[in-house]
């Protein structure tokens, strides 16, 4: 029924389910004095909902966000990224799908409550994630220096030792390198070779026993590994990997998990908030019985990932990466929008008080990950502004909302439209020259 004497008054069933939901996201932080400023600010939005909902709840959601502090990433809406690299340097945090988001954001109880056997569901969950990779088995670690600990710590209670060659050393999230990592887990470790790669020779003089284990990053094509007749346990640690594999278009093609897989790795451990687009975590992958005795190892509690993480990580690998549609978009087509950009800003520059001094188009190519060669053909525009230097433009753009992030040359701001999906095309324009989405009279060109 209505209540006369207040037009917004919710019902009680209603204001119960926030108080459900509220608690769970609380439960979730893991700042104390954020969860302090939370909790607070939702007892007063319980109170105030009845009479301005919708007013109260933006207020309270936006204290929280600004409390967690601000991310970009590709597709959210704070952030058009022209900057050409899709994932890493200025781009923080990869693209989620709004499906992985929400497998992390459910509320646990509402889970239990839906779910009568927890463990099933996840066993299932799991399963059909193996099958996307061609995985025996998996286990999401709370990162990846947490699934190499387990690793480590998993030679030590067998005794074996663990072979690495001096040509890996790869980078942790953390920043720590992987030698240095082994090194502090106390576990028996042997560095051969050189840092060049190492031989068959090499693996000889090592002379690794049955059960040992041997870890590997980096460029495989400088490793020879020992004969499988050796039966030790070989570990690859790779910076970025794919589910599925990426279209030709990309060079080099980033490896799936399962053609790792199928070479002569038995576990596989990847990020997963690389190319697979998952939650930061360490996704562990391969060889049924190695992760069998990885998840019975009294450190693998400590190590092991949150159910939030666990659902986000099996929901991403069973779904399409956000960047297909972009890769799959043709150079006639990035070529098409470029022009009628170009077009847009030569009009603009025609206006008094226009902002573009130059334009100019190039078709260089795109990057796919900061610091790594898969690159992919692209198109860009070159602007020179008739004031401002390009750091200065660059550091005004960046100010903005949605920020526009670009790159520096010289004299000018570079704009790849590679990782811009189509329809920011009106708002890159507005951020550029000033105009608003209804001055635009150039249809834009639909992704082909």
């Amino acid at each position: 029924m209505k209540d006369e004497h207040n037009p917004m008054a919710i019902p009680h069933w209603t204001v119960d389910l926030l108080k459900r939901q509220l608690s769970d996201v609380a439960e979730q932080l893991t700042n104390p004095d954020t969860v302090r400023q939370f909790r607070t600010r939702a007892n007063s939005l319980l109170q105030e909902l009845p009479q301005a909902a919708t007013r109260v709840w933006d207020q309270a959601k936006s204290e929280v966000q600004q409390q967690w502090g601000r991310r970009f990433s590709l597709g959210d809406g704070t952030l058009i990224n022209a900057s050409g690299i899709a994932q890493g340097g200025n781009v923080e945090g990869p693209p989620l799908l709004p499906a992985v988001i929400a497998a992390g954001t459910e509320p646990l109880a509402a889970f239990r409550a839906a779910r009568t056997n927890a463990h099933e569901y996840w066993k299932m969950q799991a399963q059909r994630a193996c099958e996307q990779i061609k995985s025996e088995d998996l286990l999401v670690a709370g990162s990846v220096e947490g699934a190499v600990l387990a690793i480590a710590n998993l030679a030590s209670l067998s005794g074996a030792t663990i072979f690495i060659p001096r040509c890996c050393a790869l980078q942790m999230p953390s920043g720590i390198v992987l030698p240095d990592l082994l090194a502090a887990s106390k576990t028996q470790v042997r560095e051969l070779g050189s840092s060049e790669g190492t031989t068959t020779a090499d693996w000889q003089r090592a002379a690794p026993k049955e059960g040992d284990i041997i870890i590997v990053a980096g460029d495989m094509d400088k490793m020879e590994l020992p004969a499988k007749e050796r039966k030790c346990l070989v570990v690859r640690i790779l910076a970025d990997a794919t589910v599925h594999p990426l279209p030709e278009s990309v060079s080099p093609t980033p490896p799936t998990i399962a053609q790792t897989l199928a070479g002569e790795s038995d576990v596989v451990i990847v990020s997963g908030n690389g190319l697979i687009s998952g939650p930061e975590c360490g996704l562990i992958c391969g060889s049924a019985q190695a992760i069998q005795d990885l998840a019975a190892s009294p450190l693998w509690p400590a190590v092991c990932g949150s159910h939030s993480t666990w659902a986000m990580m099996l929901t991403a690998l069973q779904q399409p990466t956000p960047l297909s549609d972009m890769l799959e978009v043709s150079q006639e087509n990035l070529n098409h929008r470029a022009q009628n950009l170009a077009i847009r800003f030569a009009a603009s520059t025609e206006q008094e008080g226009g902002k573009i001094g130059e334009c100019k188009i190039t078709n260089d190519s795109a990057s796919l990950v900061a610091g790594q060669p898969y690159q992919l053909p692209s198109y860009q525009l070159r602007l020179k502004h008739s004031q401002l230097s390009a750091l200065e433009w660059q550091k005004q753009l960046m100010s903005q909302s949605p920020a526009l992030l670009t790159e520096a040359d010289g004299d000018s701001i570079v704009v790849d439209l590679r990782w811009v999906d189509v329809n920011q095309d009106d708002d890159l324009a507005a951020a550029i020259c000033g105009s608003s989405k209804s001055d635009s009279q150039t249809p834009s060109p639909q992704a082909s």
